[in-house]
C-alpha cells in the first residue's frame, strides 16, 4: 500500500534536490540521445515526442494528475496557444514552487495547480478533455478508486494519456522480487504491471487506443547523469543520492505508455 503521508513528506523535503539537479520536471525516462536533436531540452523533445499520437489543440482544457514542480504543465502551455491547464499534487511545498515559476512564465491565467489527491478531485464531473499522468500512476494504490475518479471528470470522447515505468510481465526471480521491493521503497511508490493497469482501464467503460513497451526509445540515462558529478574520472554521488542512489543489477522495469479514450455511453 502506498502511503500518502510518505510520498508528501518525501517531495515536500526533496524539492530543493530535484529543482537543482532536475530542474521543473521530476521524470526518469527521457528518449535516448539517438532520438534527441540539437540542443533542445530533452525534457521537452521527450513530452513532444511521447503527446505526437495524441491531439492537443486550441481550447482544450487538460489535468495534469501528480504535477510535480508544473514543468510539463508550463511546457504545454507555453507550446501549444489557448490550452488550459490544471494541475494537482499532494505536496505543499511543490504547489508553491509551481505557482512561483507559472507567475515567472506569465501563464496564470491558462495554468492552476492546487493541493489535491487524485483520487479525490474538486472538479467538476465531465470537466477535462484531457487527463496526463507523467511519471505519477505508480503513486496510487487503488486504479479502480482512481479511474473511476478520472471517468468522472473527463467529458466523454476526451482521452487519458501515462506515460511511466512499470515491471516487466513475466514472473520474477528472487533477486529482481528483492530489488523492485527496494524500489518501490525508495521512490515511495507501487510500480505496476501494464497489463493489470490496462485491464481496469478497460473494464470501466474505457477504450485502449494504444498500450505501448518504449524501452527501445526511452532510458533514464539522463536522470542518472544528473544524479552524478564526474572529477577526475571518479564518480561522486550527490546529495540527491542520499534518497535515490541505488546501484541496481537485476531492476525488472522498463518505460511504457498507455491512452484509453473514455466511451460516450
Amino acid at each position: 500500500m502506498i502511503d500518502i503521508n510518505q510520498v508528501k513528506q518525501h517531495y515536500n523535503r526533496t524539492i530543493d534536490l530535484y529543482s537543482k539537479y532536475l530542474g521543473d520536471f521530476i521524470q526518469a525516462g527521457t528518449l535516448k540521445n539517438e532520438y534527441l536533436t540539437g540542443n533542445v531540452n530533452p525534457y521537452h523533445q521527450t513530452i513532444k515526442w511521447l503527446l505526437r499520437d495524441m491531439e492537443v489543440k486550441s481550447g482544450m482544457r487538460i489535468l495534469d494528475a501528480g504535477c510535480g514542480l508544473c514543468g510539463p504543465a508550463i511546457f504545454l502551455a507555453s507550446s501549444y496557444n489557448n490550452i488550459y491547464i490544471d494541475a494537482v499534487t499532494i505536496s505543499e511545498e511543490q504547489v508553491k514552487y509551481s505557482q512561483k515559476s507559472i507567475n515567472e512564465s506569465n501563464l496564470t491565467d491558462r495554468i492552476k495547480v492546487i493541493l489535491a489527491d487524485y483520487h479525490h478531485l474538486p472538479y467538476n464531473d465531465n470537466n477535462f478533455d484531457a487527463i496526463f499522468f507523467f511519471e505519477s500512476i505508480g503513486y496510487s494504490s487503488n486504479h479502480n478508486i482512481l479511474f473511476k475518479e478520472i471517468s468522472r471528470v473527463l467529458k466523454p470522447n476526451g482521452y487519458v494519456y501515462i506515460k511511466d515505468v512499470f515491471v516487466k510481465e513475466e514472473k520474477l526471480s528472487e533477486d529482481e522480487r528483492c530489488e523492485i521491493k527496494n524500489f518501490n521503497t525508495v521512490f515511495q511508490q507501487l510500480t505496476p504491471r501494464r497489463s493489470k493497469l490496462q485491464k481496469v482501464i478497460e473494464d470501466l467503460n474505457f477504450k485502449i487506443k494504444f498500450s505501448r513497451n518504449l524501452s527501445q526509445y526511452l532510458d533514464y540515462s539522463f536522470f542518472y547523469k544528473s544524479m552524478k558529478t564526474q572529477i577526475d574520472d571518479h564518480i561522486v554521488i550527490d546529495e540527491i543520492s542520499d534518497y535515490k542512489y541505488f546501484r541496481y543489477e537485476n531492476l525488472p522495469v522498463y518505460f511504457g505508455d498507455i491512452a484509453a479514450i473514455k466511451e460516450s455511453k
